[in-house]
């Protein structure tokens, strides 16, 4: 039986957290890249901590567990020992998210392809025979 396509292999890094003045005051942005191998193609996106908290709360628990916790002082997560110890938590907490939800795609991409191949090698195999006798084929017309 024929091996169908691989979805892309994704990688997923946080490399740097900013700080960021504003008229508001201070905030941390954390920039994550996206590699996907299997096209060769990179991205960035930079989000604050309360947007990834957003998106835990959305997501839930079904998708990765350890979520970093809010930080109790605003001097606390100003430190750049607790901005990277954060980072390295948020990076580790998006891998697993990433790694999930990619497993979820593949595993209903392939669940789906492997019910319906039949079907597909079927049609596939009864098109070729058509065009073989000229069944299909417009010459006839």
């Amino acid at each position: 039986m024929e091996k169908f396509p691989q979805p892309s292999k994704l990688q997923v890094t946080m490399p740097f957290a900013t700080a960021v003045y504003s008229v508001g005051g201070v905030y941390v942005s954390y920039t994550m890249q996206f590699k996907d191998e299997t096209n060769d193609l990179l991205w960035q996106c930079t989000h604050r901590y309360s947007e990834f908290r957003g998106l835990h709360h959305h997501m839930g628990k079904s998708f990765a567990s350890g979520f970093p916790p809010v930080m109790i002082t605003n001097k606390g997560n100003r430190s750049k020992k607790e901005i990277e110890s954060r980072r390295i938590r948020l990076e580790t907490y998006m891998k697993k998210v990433v790694a999930s939800v990619m497993d979820a795609y593949t595993g209903n991409i392939t669940r789906w392809a492997s019910q319906h191949a039949a079907k597909i090698v079927a049609v596939a195999a009864t098109e070729a025979a058509k065009h073989k006798t000229g069944e299909g084929s417009e010459a006839g017309v």
